[in-house]
């Protein structure tokens, strides 16, 4: 990676001011669909309640205390029958993520508080729960010891939807998202193509790639043509060859067959001359006997 020109790259923004701010507006129109349309509003409805009368105990089990009675307001024994109560379309696991209760630190407050999309809902539901928490704190522990200091709050305001924020916050992340988009793009030009400032024409670009690739296929005409000559030449040194070694055996077949065609008449000359040079045996006739003569 080359080293980042600063001023290279401010000019560079600069020159592309538009995709920055086409960016940031992208996503303020994001941020504010979100808000609007897709995420859904919920209003939170909060109760403080107090623990009165405690008894004598050591810091440290007054606070088990609290929190006993903080995730006992969660239990299904509190929740469910003011499920059942109000005929609300949902489940205990459901209403008890909605649902919180904290201990405010070195305290005995406990401030309970649900979200849901009704505020009216809202506000029934921390009513009844209260309610039957205290009466279950009565059955359990056989005191009466929860004060309610603040009721349910009424809020038609929606908790988890904050219009100027959100859009805020959606503009910030369009604009850091162009910056570094933009960056990638800079560093990108700058690692391929040289220099921002070092423009060269696209005439000159197309011409210089165009002789280059001519170049190439020149090279590579005359080494395939320098193949063919080699593979030529190598095929006519081998057909020498063989004929050489053909011509050496037809004469060396021709020596074999005077030699032996020699040898027979040869043969036959001195076979002719022996018969020439013998004379002719006479054979002796051979001697009748005379036939006695009967007396």
């Amino acid at each position: 990676m080359q080293e980042i020109n600063l001023y290279h790259l401010l000019k560079f923004y600069a020159k592309n001011w538009m995709t920055v701010i086409l960016v940031t507006t992208f996503g303020i129109v994001l941020g504010f669909v979100y808000n609007n349309y897709i995420q859904t509003p919920l209003y939170k409805s909060e109760a403080t309640l107090l623990l009165v009368n405690p008894s004598d105990k050591t810091a440290t089990q007054d606070t088990t205390s609290i929190n006993n009675y903080v995730e006992l307001f969660k239990s299904r024994r509190v929740l469910e029958p003011v499920i059942a109560k109000q005929n609300m379309d949902t489940t205990y696991d459901d209403l008890a993520n909605s649902v919180q209760a904290t201990n405010q630190k070195d305290t005995q407050v406990i401030k309970v508080s649900i979200a849901t999309e009704d505020p009216f809902t809202s506000t029934a539901f921390i009513s009844g729960a209260v309610t039957s928490f205290k009466k279950q704190i009565k059955q359990l522990y056989g005191i009466d010891n929860v004060q309610v200091v603040d009721n349910a709050s009424f809020n038609k305001i929606s908790s988890n939807v904050h219009t100027e924020i959100q859009l805020a916050l959606a503009t910030v992340a369009g604009f850091i998202v162009s910056v570094i988009a933009l960056f990638f793009v800079y560093d990108f030009q700058t690692n391929n193509k040289g220099s921002l400032d070092t423009k060269e024409p696209k005439a000159k670009k197309a011409k210089l790639i165009k002789a280059e690739k001519a170049k190439k296929a020149e090279l590579a005409k005359v080494e395939k043509a320098k193949k063919v000559k080699q593979a030529k030449a190598k095929k006519a040194k081998k057909a020498k060859a063989n004929r050489a070694l053909i011509k050496a055996r037809l004469w060396d077949l021709k020596t074999k067959l005077t030699k032996v065609i020699s040898g027979w008449l040869n043969t036959v000359a001195k076979t002719i001359k022996s018969n020439l040079t013998q004379k002719p045996k006479v054979k002796a006739k051979p001697v009748k006997k005379a036939k006695s003569q009967k007396v």
